[in-house]
């Protein structure tokens, strides 16, 4: 029988020893019982009996202030994040959150550190992630979007007892240079709108100019979302859909192992799938993706703009338009069900492709001469005016669907025409 030293038995039937047959100081703690009843007792191992001795007390202090994970906790960080994603974080956020989220935790994080033991997660490791991250080019703002993703999923787990903290709270956040959003200044937006209004959607192009909603609110904006007044030249669009683009999502299970591929100058892992392809839309099996009509906006609230009388004529105009081109396309004409009575549609009837809808957006810029940029543009531009109106950033907000007001106060670009007023204010106070 191997011979083994006892060196000490502490309070709470917690004992130190030297064992021969491990060549090391072993600790045992007694935690309580588990699920099933039996006794749930931990071991503890180091090197020296210093060691060992602290890691007892502290899984002692564990025990002690109710901090301890369960028994038998072996959840991964892999393991968890998809978890995560797929049962809680699916439940609260868009589809079109969930299709940003998915790519950053199977092609970083699970790769980076999804092998960790999830309890056994450390602030260093996410630092060490993190650097890696910058290392291979990856822009601040999606490093910061990769930090929080963890962080969010780390807050589910300690809240449920998983780990014992989220050490994403330990882990100063990836920071990201603070920049305006561009936008257009009026006299280039009615220089765009003046090219824009030659389109065969015409109005497509006033409605996101003047209501400044996202390109998906205004591909899925439906005749039944229009109250268009031609007596009065009154009307209000209620944004309640989106039509987006979705990917794709592997449909043969989990990863079965990652693999080193380069990527902008330097190397990340990939996650290998069953199917051996690494890009979903290839997957035998996919599941989802393609363009499709989400019954909310992003804000998930429906809200309600005022349209102005060009905007109003410029739509009835429209819809007269459409109806021609319903007759003249006779059989090929296609109601698209789906996706329901459509305000901007083909010629045909189908519903636009939001690439094809950003390369028209794209000429219309270059040939009015202004900035290039994307449908955000017209967005930026529509916010920038109407704060250099005068309208409440709260209001603006509003109008926009933005939740908080901080995101608002990026478009508040200050122009020479603000500085004026202000000089002038300033004037009347202090001149009297």
């Amino acid at each position: 029988m191997t011979e083994q030293k006892r060196s000490r038995v502490s309070n709470g039937r917690s004992s130190i020893f030297y064992s021969d047959a491990e060549g090391k100081w072993l600790g045992f703690v007694t935690m309580g019982l588990r699920p099933n009843g039996t006794p749930d007792r931990r071991k503890r191992t180091g090197k020296t009996e210093a060691e060992v001795t602290k890691k007892v007390r502290e899984l002692e202090r564990q025990r002690d202030t109710g901090n301890a994970l369960p028994a038998g906790e072996r959840w991964t960080v892999a393991q968890w994040i998809l978890y995560w994603l797929d049962n809680i974080a699916a439940e609260r956020v868009t589809e079109g959150t969930m299709s940003g989220y998915r790519p950053l935790v199977e092609r970083h994080i699970i790769p980076g550190l999804g092998a960790h033991r999830l309890a056994a997660l450390e602030p260093e490791h996410v630092e060490a992630f993190l650097r890696k991250l910058k290392r291979q080019g990856m822009a601040p703002a999606t490093v910061l979007k990769v930090f929080r993703i963890l962080s969010r999923a780390l807050k589910v787990a300690e809240q449920r007892g998983r780990v014992r903290r989220n050490v994403c709270t330990l882990v100063d956040a990836p920071s990201v240079p603070q920049t305006e959003a561009d936008a257009l200044s009026a006299d280039e937006a009615r220089q765009v709108l003046a090219v824009a209004l030659k389109d065969r959607l015409a109005a497509r192009w006033a409605f996101q100019l003047e209501v400044g909603c996202r390109q998906g609110e205004a591909l899925g904006i439906q005749w039944p979302d229009l109250a268009l007044n031609l007596d009065n030249g009154t009307g209000v669009a209620t944004i309640r859909r989106q039509l987006r683009r979705l990917p794709a999502q592997h449909g043969c299970g989990d990863p079965v192992g990652t693999k080193t591929v380069g990527h902008r100058g330097g190397t990340i892992e990939r996650n290998v799938y069953a199917c051996g392809q690494a890009q979903p839309i290839r997957c035998p099996q996919r599941v989802g993706g393609g363009i499709q009509l989400i019954p909310y906006p992003k804000s998930k609230k429906p809200r309600a703009v005022s349209l102005s009388l060009p905007l109003v004529l410029a739509l009835q105009y429209h819809r007269e338009a459409q109806d021609a081109e319903r007759l003249a396309a006779g059989s090929f004409w296609t109601d698209d069900r789906e996706f329901g009575p459509l305000v901007f549609r083909q010629v045909t009837g189908r519903r636009l492709d939001p690439r094809a809808d950003f390369a028209t957006w794209t000429e219309i810029l270059e040939t009015a001469g202004v900035k290039v940029g994307g449908t955000h543009l017209a967005r930026h531009t529509n916010a920038t005016l109407l704060l250099e109106a005068g309208v409440p950033t709260r209001v603006v907000a509003e109008l926009l669907g933005h939740s908080k007001t901080s995101m608002t106060h990026r478009y508040q670009h200050v122009s020479a025409g603000m500085t004026g007023v202000a000089s002038e204010r300033i004037e009347g106070v202090l001149w009297q």
